[in-house]
C-alpha cells in the first residue's frame, strides 16, 4: 500500500527588527510619552506604537512608528505628527535609556534629548497630556491660519513676518544688529519642520543677503551663518501677533539710534588705537596697507585716509555707502574723535 505523502510548510517567520516587547516611558524638555513594542504572533511582524507629545507638536494618539535597526543596537524610529502648520514626520534615534529628536532642518539643530524608562504612562497622564497638546497644536494652527508674527529676543520686539499663504511673505527687522526700513519681500524653502527665509537686510557690506530658519515645533528662529549650526548663533522667539506701521517706525528709529551709538564706540576705539601708533616720524604715517587683515575686515565698508597732523596721525573715515552699521562720519586721532567734526 502506498503511502500518500502530502507536502506542508511550516509558517516560520520573523520580525523585521527586535525592538522587543514591552512598554517604555520618554519625557524630558517638555515632552512626555510612550512607546509601545509588540512581539510577532503565527506570520505577522513585529509592531511598535509611540504616543509622543510636545508644547505646540504630537501624535494623534498612538500611531505606527517604523522602525529601523542599526548595528550598534540602536534604532531609528519614524513616525508622523501634527504640527501648527499641519503634519510632519519625525524620526527618533532610540539607543538604551536615552532617545535622541532632531527637530530642525539642519544636522543636529533643535535636538530634544529624551530618557527612557520601562513602563507607559498611566491612562489619566496620557489623556491629560493628549488634550493639552492637542488645544496647543489648534492654537498653533489658528496662528499659522493668520500668518502674523511679531520676532522677540528675550522680551525685545526686534521685528514681524507675515506668511501670507500664496501671496509674497514679508519680513521686517529692526534692532543694533541689522535692519530693513520697511518690511521686504522674503525667499521661503521649506526644509522639513523649518521655514527658511532669504532677504535683503542692512548691513549688506558684499551684496550678500540675510536669513532666518522658523522652526515651527518649538517657535524658535536661528540666523544661521551656514549649512551647518555652530555656537553662538543668534536665536529670536516668534510670536502671534501684529504690529502697526507707527510702531514699526519707532522700533525702526529706535534700532538706528542705538546702533549709531554702538558704531561710533567701536570705531572710536579701534582708530584712536591705530591713531597712537600709527605716526613714523619726519612728516610720515603707517601706511593703510600695513593694517591687518583682521582690522582691514573691521573696517569694510568705509572709506579711510590718514593724515599727519603736526607730531600725531588722523583718521578720516566716512561709510562707502551709508546703511545700517556704516553710519558714522568724522576724523579720529589718538585721543579720540578730534572736537570739530
Amino acid at each position: 500500500m502506498k503511502r500518500l505523502l502530502i507536502p506542508f510548510w511550516i509558517c516560520a517567520c520573523r520580525p523585521e527588527h527586535s525592538f522587543g516587547e514591552g512598554s517604555w516611558r520618554i519625557e524630558g524638555d517638555d515632552v512626555l510619552g510612550t512607546v509601545i513594542g509588540e512581539s510577532a504572533h503565527g506570520c505577522s511582524t513585529e509592531s511598535v506604537r509611540i504616543g509622543l507629545w510636545g508644547p505646540q507638536w504630537g501624535t494623534r494618539g498612538l500611531v505606527d512608528a517604523e522602525v529601523q535597526a542599526e548595528s550598534d543596537g540602536s534604532y531609528w524610529l519614524y513616525f508622523g505628527v501634527d504640527t501648527g502648520l499641519g503634519p510632519a514626520r519625525l524620526a527618533m534615534h532610540w539607543q538604551g535609556a536615552l532617545a535622541r529628536l532632531p527637530m530642525g532642518g539642519r544636522p543636529g539643530e533643535f535636538e530634544l534629548s529624551l530618557a527612557i524608562t520601562e513602563g507607559g504612562l498611566d491612562s489619566a497622564v496620557s489623556q491629560e497630556v493628549q488634550r493639552d497638546a492637542q488645544a496647543a497644536i489648534e492654537n498653533a494652527q489658528d496662528a499659522w491660519a493668520e500668518g502674523q508674527f511679531l520676532l522677540y529676543e528675550e522680551d525685545q520686539l526686534v521685528g514681524d513676518v507675515q506668511f501670507a499663504g500664496t501671496s509674497p511673505t514679508t519680513i521686517a527687522v529692526y534692532d543694533s544688529w541689522w535692519l530693513t526700513p520697511l518690511p521686504v519681500e522674503a525667499q521661503r524653502l521649506d526644509d522639513g519642520t523649518d521655514i527658511v527665509l532669504a532677504f535683503a537686510a542692512e548691513p549688506s557690506i558684499m551684496g550678500d543677503s540675510s536669513a532666518l530658519r522658523f522652526n515651527i515645533p518649538t517657535s524658535l528662529a536661528v540666523v544661521p551663518t551656514g549649512p551647518v549650526p555652530v555656537e553662538g548663533e543668534r536665536r529670536l522667539q516668534f510670536r502671534p501677533g501684529t504690529i502697526s506701521d507707527e510702531q514699526r517706525a519707532e522700533a525702526v528709529s529706535a534700532a538706528i539710534s542705538e546702533n549709531l551709538l554702538l558704531e561710533e564706540k567701536g570705531i572710536v576705539d579701534l582708530l584712536s588705537q591705530l591713531a597712537a601708533t600709527a605716526y613714523l616720524g619726519e612728516g610720515q604715517c603707517q601706511n593703510l596697507e600695513a593694517l591687518s587683515v583682521e582690522t582691514r575686515g573691521l573696517l569694510t565698508g568705509y572709506s579711510l585716509e590718514v593724515v599727519v597732523v603736526e607730531d600725531h596721525c588722523e583718521f578720516h573715515i566716512e561709510p562707502t555707502v551709508t546703511q545700517h552699521g556704516r553710519r558714522f562720519k568724522g576724523v579720529v586721532g589718538p585721543k579720540g574723535r578730534v572736537k570739530g567734526e
